[in-house]
């Protein structure tokens, strides 16, 4: 179904966006911070 297909595809578009750009802002914020 079309239904099936679209969340197939969406989905790891979706979580991999996340997980970048969660990366994103740690990394961002660890430049930002000094250690």
């Amino acid at each position: 179904t079309r239904m099936y297909f679209l969340h197939v595809f969406i989905l790891p578009v979706v979580v991999t966006t996340l997980i970048l750009a969660h990366l994103f802002i740690v990394w961002v914020q660890g430049i930002a911070e000094p250690h």
